[in-house]
């Protein structure tokens, strides 16, 4: 009986063995710029990435552009980011598999709640085992419609004066 349960514990073993997954929080940098990537791959992995706001300066949007770039036999399967609440939209990230495993996403006026939760999946296949990718973020406060509304009055009381002046 106990060699029954060593072979189904054996078996179980050696499927999981090719499959990964991790969990990390990161901060955001001062400068709205974040690096995140892993290495070692092997088999399907599924990484979620959480990224708090830090020091980053609180707004109520704001612009996000970001890339993933895999290397060696990484194959993206699916990149998603959401806000960590759940309560916005989840954006896809497009991806290109036929040019080095290469992915690309941009995506702009993200919720300002900053909190957001990133997720990659995909799978290491080819000759070059263990893989890796890199992912950049470059975050933007978008200026709120009172700052536009603010900065229209200042230009007009200055064309305002400008042309008193000339008047006078």
């Amino acid at each position: 009986m106990k060699l029954k349960h060593l072979a189904v514990a054996s078996a179980i073993a050696l499927a999981s063995a090719g499959s990964f997954a991790s969990n990390v929080n990161v901060t955001m940098g001062n400068d709205g710029t974040l690096s995140i990537g892993a290495s070692s791959l092997t088999g399907s992995f599924t990484d979620t990435w959480t990224i708090s706001q830090g020091t980053f300066p609180a707004a109520s949007l704001y612009d996000l552009a970001s890339s993933f770039t895999s290397n060696d036999s990484v194959k993206f399967t699916s990149i998603t980011l959401m806000d960590n609440g759940g309560s916005g939209p989840a954006f896809n990230y497009t991806i290109n598999n036929s040019i080095g495993t290469l992915s690309i996403g941009s995506l702009s006026a993200m919720p300002g709640s900053f909190s957001w939760v990133v997720t990659v999946k995909g799978d290491v296949t080819g000759k070059f085992d263990p893989g890796s990718y890199a992912g950049q973020f470059t975050a933007a406060a978008v200026p709120e419609p009172e700052t536009y509304a603010l900065m229209l009055a200042g230009l007009g009381a200055i064309g305002f004066m400008a042309r008193r002046r000339r008047k006078g």
